[in-house]
């Protein structure tokens, strides 16, 4: 009898590896599907998320100007952008201490949440105060969005099986070509919705940024694991916070030549980033050039480029 009990107890050890096996299996296979691959999501929500800002991109400057004058509007554009990125680079610190303390996903939500909310005000109740504060909100959020998709794309990188580090480029490219392409349909967008007015805009961009917030709730796995985070000290963080200017400084004066060549050049490239409303006005002022005919040459011009890349 003992010898029969240890073979059935072997048989049942087998079965149960063996379902084991077949469970992992189907896990993978779950996590490698269509929209479960956590790189395959955050590409398309950084598509949903370009492609309802730039559906908006349009909106707020004639708003203002019609509102407030066309100095005063320009003004204030200006200052909205100049105080999103000082806002970005104070609280950089804390940003970096939350995606490492309490994982990527929290901070996606609150991004994607609030600027979901501030469209969806300013179509409900269009404001000069709603249109304002939705822009700083969503140039705040956008950043803060990026920033935590790189950390998603490093967790990817360095953690999926199979996958090194030298195709961080490869995937790197993969989203931005995501991006430009969200913005490519999004501008196109943007030059046809401005003609149905600023809530219609702003409905359409609200129903848009919706999307990805079900991805990231329904689908999304959190990439970092518990194992793997820090523990959250404020002290420390407020330190950071207070010195995140001056650290700005030590990255371009302390790291090397590479490193400050590279600053300066990311600098440049960021200068027109922000400068699209005063682009948007100098063009009205000075060539008297409607809005559908500018977007219409730029689709233009961004297919003929599209086109010449894949030819390359």
């Amino acid at each position: 009898n003992v010898p029969q009990r240890n073979d059935q107890n072997g048989l049942n050890d087998a079965m149960v590896i063996a379902g084991g096996a077949s469970q992992e299996t189907t896990n993978n296979s779950i996590t490698t599907g269509f929209l479960k691959n956590p790189l395959t999501i955050l590409q398309v929500m950084s598509f949903l998320l370009v492609l309802s800002s730039a559906i908006i991109s349009l909106a707020p400057a004639p708003a203002l100007i019609k509102t407030m004058g066309t100095d005063r509007a320009t003004r204030t554009l200006s200052m909205i952008s100049s105080a999103g990125a000082a806002v970005q680079i104070i609280l950089s610190p804390l940003v970096g201490s939350i995606l490492d303390s309490f994982g990527r996903k929290p901070l996606l939500s609150i991004a994607l949440i609030c600027i979901t909310a501030s469209n969806c005000m300013v179509a409900i109740h269009p404001t000069t105060l709603l249109i304002c504060a939705s822009k700083f909100i969503t140039t705040l959020g956008v950043g803060f969005f990026f920033v935590a998709s790189q950390a998603i794309l490093a967790d990817v990188t360095t953690t999926e099986a199979g996958l090194s580090s030298t195709k961080l480029g490869a995937i790197m490219g993969a989203q931005v070509a995501y991006i430009s392409f969200g913005f490519f349909i999004g501008a196109l967008l943007a030059g046809r919705l401005i003609a149905y007015g600023l809530r219609f805009c702003y409905t359409v961009s609200s129903a848009v940024s919706i999307l990805p917030i079900m991805l990231l709730l329904l689908r999304m796995p959190e990439t970092l694991e518990v194992d793997g985070r820090k523990v959250f000290n404020k002290f420390v963080i407020k330190k950071q916070i207070l010195e995140s200017p001056v650290s700005c400084l030590r990255l371009v004066t302390k790291r090397g030549k590479e490193i400050r060549r590279l600053a300066f050049i990311l600098i440049i490239l960021s200068f027109p980033f922000n400068m699209g409303d005063f682009f948007l006005h100098l063009r009205n002022a000075t060539l008297g050039i409607i809005t559908q005919v500018v977007f219409k040459l730029y689709c233009h011009v961004w297919s003929c480029r599209d086109c010449i890349k894949h030819l390359c």
